[in-house]
């Protein structure tokens, strides 16, 4: 802990150009939030000659770095990163930069925390959590220093689009705001796209990030990057689609039909319901987009779903699409009206999207599936995987064996089976290939 001199600690943050150190801020849960309160009170402080000593009203500032030493009053710092005060820092760069030598603040401190976390990046993703949860901080600004969002990030900064990983940090450096896609808009579209749960897109955006359970399906490592850039293109699509005068959409319509009719169109396009975002691995692999034909057929068949539901249970629109009763209610229209297209789009049928019972189960999947026939197992259901004894076989972490890795993958792909925790869930299309279709 240490009381630094805003003079010394301004130069801290100055690189030899003048300019800001930006990257000593990569680890921060947020990019700056701008004229927010918080920072004009930072600033207005910083501008007030009899103001109060600035730590004193200012939680400082928390560094991390893999090393740290000390002579006399110096310390020497390696691998630095302010993983707590970036509003601070960037309020301080802001209003001292330019400030003559004799500016009362610069003989003001503030209270840094030095943290030594080594080389362990779980240590420092602990300690990085824990120093922004003592403010408000959103759910998904949590998960933003997550390995997995890091690789999204760079995956999409390739393709032209950028993933704001760091709340605020792609528009503070003038990015188009109809390529930036934001962590809960991504997690909203996995749900409603990749899982088939609108519902929860919808009526519960925040805990799909604070729920590891739900994190760990939506954000996967197993869940090839492409499939994110797809789901988020697809989303935008769907939320442009909305706001046209083709759709004819009211605000409260685009509120509440958004994520649905989202899921409406990746079901059509892959014909059947999707458990998981590895089963649009095809339509992904093919280049296949969601068009504005695709959103104009189902923008129709998801309005008078809603009607119709709405006049049978009595529901407003609100409450239908927040609650879980009616996707079944909605799926099974949409595939029903897939059954009856017999002149089908061309771009609208994925090669590889057929029913599972058609695709030919390798041995080891087909023991997997066999473990739930045995226990008479239904649609929901779950094994846990220490449960399978000799069909899956754990060592260090992972399944031993290649060919039971491969098996389980085509399970998944197929959308047979979901990955729950530290368990496996058998599917609705999972019960129907073991028991048989009536």
């Amino acid at each position: 802990m240490a009381l630094v001199k805003l003079r010394d600690y301004l130069a801290f943050l100055t690189d030899e150009r003048g300019d800001l150190r930006r990257h000593i801020f990569d680890w921060n849960v947020r990019d700056y939030q701008g004229d927010v309160e918080v920072n004009r009170e930072i600033r207005d402080t910083l501008q007030e000659p009899a103001a109060p000593e600035f730590w004193w009203l200012n939680n400082g500032v928390t560094i991390v770095c893999s090393r740290a030493s000390s002579v006399s009053k110096t310390y020497s710092l390696d691998n630095v990163q302010v993983v707590n005060g970036l509003q601070t820092s960037h309020t301080i760069f802001g209003v001292l930069r330019g400030a003559g030598d004799d500016h009362p603040a610069l003989e003001s401190s503030v209270l840094v925390r030095i943290l030594v976390t080594g080389d362990d990046p779980k240590t420092r993703d602990r300690v990085i959590r824990a120093t922004n949860r003592q403010t408000s901080v959103p759910a998904a600004s949590l998960r933003a220093t997550d390995d997995i969002q890091r690789d999204i990030e760079a995956f999409f900064l390739g393709t032209g689009w950028f993933y704001d990983r760091r709340k605020n940090f792609y528009r503070n450096n003038g990015k188009s705001p109809e390529r930036i896609i934001s962590i809960p808009l991504l997690a909203q579209a996995v749900m409603a796209m990749g899982l088939s749960r609108p519902d929860d897109s919808r009526a519960r955006p925040s805990s799909l990030l604070k729920r590891d359970e739900d994190y760990t399906k939506i954000f996967s490592p197993d869940i090839p990057i492409k499939i994110y850039l797809w789901l988020a293109q697809s989303q935008k699509a769907v939320d442009g689609f909305l706001l046209s005068e083709t759709a004819m959409a009211t605000p409260p319509e685009r509120t509440n039909l958004r994520f649905h009719l989202a899921m409406v169109a990746a079901t059509r396009l892959v014909g059947s319901r999707v458990h998981s975002p590895r089963q649009l691995r095809p339509i992904v692999d093919a280049d296949t987009p969601i068009t504005a034909a695709d959103l104009t057929a189902c923008l129709g068949l998801v309005r008078t779903s809603f009607g119709d539901f709405g006049t049978e249970t009595g529901d407003t629109a609100d409450k239908i699409a927040k609650g879980s009763e009616f996707i079944d209610y909605l799926l099974a229209r949409a595939l029903a009206d897939l059954d009856t297209d017999t002149t089908p789009d061309p771009h609208n049928v994925a090669p590889a999207a057929q029913h599972p019972s058609a695709v030919a189960l390798s041995s080891e999947a087909t023991k997997i599936l066999a473990a739930f026939s045995k226990r008479e197992l239904h649609a929901g259901e779950i094994i846990e995987w220490t449960d399978f004894g000799d069909t899956v076989v754990w060592k260090d972490g992972y399944i031993r064996d290649a060919s039971v890795r491969d098996g389980l993958q085509q399970l998944l792909d197929g959308g047979l089976v979901v990955e729950s925790a530290a368990a496996l869930e058998l599917t609705p299309a999972g019960e129907d290939l073991i028991y048989g279709v009536n």
